[in-house]
C-alpha cells in the first residue's frame, strides 16, 4: 500500500552516494505532491545527488526537470511514447535495488551486490548512449 510505498522511498535516504533510477511521474498521483516534495527535500537536505531517467511528460519538465539543479538531480529524458516508464527503479547503498509500482501500491527492495552490480551498468549503459539535454532545448529533445 501507499505506506509500504513511501518506506521504501524512505529507505534510499538511509545511504550516501549517487541514487541512480528510472522514474514516473505517477508516484506523485498516488503519494501526493506535498508527500513527493517532502521527500526530496529531505534527499537535498542529506546531500544525496541522483542521476534519474524519466519519460518527457509536462509534469517531469515543469515540476522536475527545470528543478535538477536545486534538487541535485541530473536527469536525461525519454520519449514517454516509446518507453512509457509505469514503474520506478531506484538503483542505491552499493547493494540495493528498490523496484516500486504506485499504481498496484505496491514495492520491493532487493538487497544483491551482484544485482545491484548488474542493474547499475544497464543503468549507466543507457545514460552514456542518451545526450545530454540543456533547458534551453527541452522542447526539441526526444531521445
Amino acid at each position: 500500500g501507499k505506506e509500504g510505498l513511501k518506506e521504501v522511498y524512505n529507505d534510499t535516504l538511509k545511504y550516501s552516494g549517487i541514487l541512480m533510477g528510472f522514474a514516473s511521474e505517477h508516484v506523485v498521483s498516488v503519494l501526493g505532491k506535498e508527500w513527493t516534495e517532502e521527500y526530496l527535500k529531505k534527499r537535498v537536505k542529506r546531500g544525496i545527488n541522483a542521476r534519474i531517467i524519466m519519460p518527457q511528460t509536462e509534469i517531469i519538465e515543469k515540476d522536475y526537470f527545470l528543478r535538477d539543479r536545486e534538487q541535485l538531480r541530473s536527469s536525461k529524458l525519454v520519449d514517454p511514447k516509446k518507453y512509457p516508464f509505469s514503474i520506478e527503479v531506484n538503483i542505491y547503498g552499493y547493494s540495493k535495488i528498490a523496484l516500486m509500482s504506485s499504481r498496484e501500491e505496491t514495492a520491493v527492495i532487493i538487497e544483491s551486490s551482484e544485482i545491484y552490480n548488474t542493474m547499475k551498468l544497464i543503468f549507466e549503459l543507457l545514460w552514456d548512449n542518451l545526450s545530454e539535454i540543456r533547458i534551453e532545448d527541452r522542447k526539441t529533445y526526444i531521445a
